[in-house]
């Protein structure tokens, strides 16, 4: 036979369903209900240690920050420069996968500052945009060089 508790939840829905299967296996001597914090002996609440994960505890080591050798990023590009906060900051070159070339300050990871482009044209690099960059952008009044 299926225990009341049991029947009454097929009625009221799948949370319902699964707080009653709890209720029905705990030992009938628990003093502890569901959702509730840990017990000691003396009825205090007891908090579960919460272990910190090792890429939060070690992270900060990893971070690049400072003057950096090349660092090949997935996307196939390859930037020579400084680091502040493992972003971009300061003076750097990046070598896009495609030929193409920017050589200027970067801010929080984005060509931010003076810069100068350079556009890979069947292995050459031909000077398309010198002038101000801001947020990974073209930025101001400029000339554009043709390619």
């Amino acid at each position: 036979m299926v225990p009341t508790e049991h029947r009454t939840s097929l009625r009221v829905g799948w949370s319902s369903q699964v707080l009653m299967a709890t209720e029905a296996r705990r030992p009938s001597n628990s003093n502890a209900s569901v959702g509730s914090p840990l017990r000691t002996s003396d009825n205090r609440s007891k908090q579960s240690p919460k272990a910190e994960p090792l890429w939060k505890t070690w992270d900060h080591l990893s971070l690049k920050h400072g003057e950096h050798a090349t660092v090949y990023h997935t996307n196939g590009d390859k930037y020579r420069g400084q680091y502040e906060g493992n972003m971009k900051c300061g003076q750097g070159t990046l070598l896009f996968k495609n030929g193409d070339k920017y050589e200027g300050e970067f801010r929080e990871d984005m060509q931010s500052g003076f810069g100068t482009h350079w556009t890979n044209v069947q292995g050459k690099l031909i000077l398309q945009y010198r002038g101000s960059f801001w947020q990974g952008r073209r930025h101001g009044h400029v000339s554009v060089l043709p390619v």
